[in-house]
C-alpha cells in the first residue's frame, strides 16, 4: 500500500468523477502514486446503464467500465474497497470503516456526498463536511473568479463596439454575490437550510448573467424575440473574437436556427461578419433564410 504522505493522491469515491480525475491526472503528467477508495473493489463504472442495460442483459460488465481494468494496472492505480468515515485534515489521514487509516499528500473528494450527508439521520460528521466544503470552496472560487473576469472582458469589448444591427449588450452578474474567499464559511453556515432544500443554496451556481439592451436601456427579458436573438448573437460574436484574440485561432462556431427571427438586414450583417472567421456551422429549417450566405459556403440538406 502507498504510504508516502508527501506526494501520494488519495481519491474517495469510485464513480465517473473519480475515473475522470484519475485519467486527467495521468494525462497531465502526474506520476505520483494514486489510491482510489470505493465501496466496491471495482474500477469506476457507469451507474445508470447498470440499472438498465446490464440488468436487462443487453450489456456485459465490461461495457459499464469507464476504462478497462488494465488501464489502472498500467497506470499503477491502487484500488481499495472501503468506506471513509472521517477525515483528519490536520494530520492528512482518512479513517475507513474497517479501522484502517490511509495517509495522503493530496485528497480528492469524488463522492458528491455533502447533500447526502446533510440528509442522513443523526448529526453529520463535521470534519467530513468541512473537508467537502473546503474543496467546494476552492473550485467555487476559481469558477467565480473566471466568470467575473470573462464578464468584465466581454463587457469592455461590447462597450467599444459601434451601434449596428446587433444591439450592444450590458452585462452584470446577479444572484449570489458572495466571494470565493468566504464560500467555505457560507456553506458551513447554510447547512441547516441546505439539508431542508436538498441542495446547496449558496455558491457560484446561484449566480445569473443579466443582460441589458444598452440602446434601449431595457432588460433583455423585456425585449422582442428578434432583439433578444440579436443581443445573443452580439454576445457570441464578441466572445468568439475574445477567444481568437487570446488563443490566436478563431473558435469553431455552432449556430443552431441562427437565421430564425432575424430580419433581412440583420441576416445579411450576420453572414458578412461570419465570413472569414474560421469554421462556422449554421443550421435551419428554411433554406431560403440562407440565400445571402457567400457562395463559397458548403450547403448540406437533409
Amino acid at each position: 500500500m502507498n504510504t508516502s504522505t508527501d506526494q501520494n493522491i488519495l481519491i474517495l469515491g469510485a464513480g465517473q468523477a473519480a475515473g475522470t480525475a484519475i485519467a486527467t491526472l495521468r494525462q497531465m503528467g502526474h506520476e505520483r502514486p494514486i489510491t482510489l477508495v470505493g465501496d466496491e473493489a471495482e474500477p469506476p463504472y457507469q451507474r445508470p446503464p447498470l440499472s438498465k442495460a446490464y440488468i436487462k442483459g443487453s450489456a456485459g460488465p465490461e461495457s459499464l467500465m469507464f476504462r478497462p481494468e488494465k488501464f489502472y494496472q498500467d497506470q499503477k492505480i491502487e484500488l481499495l474497497a472501503g468506506r471513509a468515515v472521517s477525515i483528519d485534515r490536520a494530520g492528512h489521514k482518512v479513517l475507513l470503516a474497517s479501522g484502517e487509516t490511509l495517509p495522503y499528500g493530496h485528497l480528492v473528494l469524488a463522492t458528491g456526498a455533502r447533500n447526502r450527508l446533510l440528509g442522513e439521520d443523526g448529526p453529520p460528521d463535521r470534519d467530513w463536511l468541512a473537508a467537502l466544503e473546503a474543496q467546494m470552496a476552492d473550485h467555487g472560487a476559481a469558477i467565480d473568479a473566471a466568470r467575473r473576469a470573462t464578464v468584465a472582458a466581454l463587457g469592455e469589448r461590447l462597450a467599444d463596439q459601434p451601434e449596428g444591427p446587433f444591439a450592444r449588450a450590458g452585462l452584470r452578474l446577479e444572484g449570489w454575490t458572495g466571494g470565493g474567499a468566504t464560500l467555505a464559511t457560507d456553506l458551513a453556515q447554510s447547512r441547516a437550510r441546505d439539508a431542508v432544500a436538498g441542495r446547496a443554496l449558496v455558491g457560484p451556481h446561484r449566480s445569473d448573467l443579466a443582460v441589458t439592451h444598452l440602446g434601449k436601456g431595457q432588460a433583455a427579458a423585456l425585449c422582442s424575440t428578434g432583439e433578444q436573438k440579436a443581443l445573443l448573437l452580439g454576445l457570441i460574436l464578441a466572445h468568439a473574437g475574445l477567444v481568437a484574440e487570446r488563443t490566436g485561432a478563431p473558435p469553431i462556431l455552432l449556430l443552431d436556427e441562427v437565421a430564425a427571427h432575424l430580419d433581412p438586414v440583420r441576416r445579411a450583417a450576420l453572414f458578412e461578419r461570419l465570413a472569414g472567421r474560421g469554421q462556422v456551422w449554421m443550421t435551419g429549417t428554411e433554406p431560403g433564410l440562407f440565400t445571402d450566405v457567400p457562395g463559397e459556403a458548403t450547403r448540406v440538406e437533409f
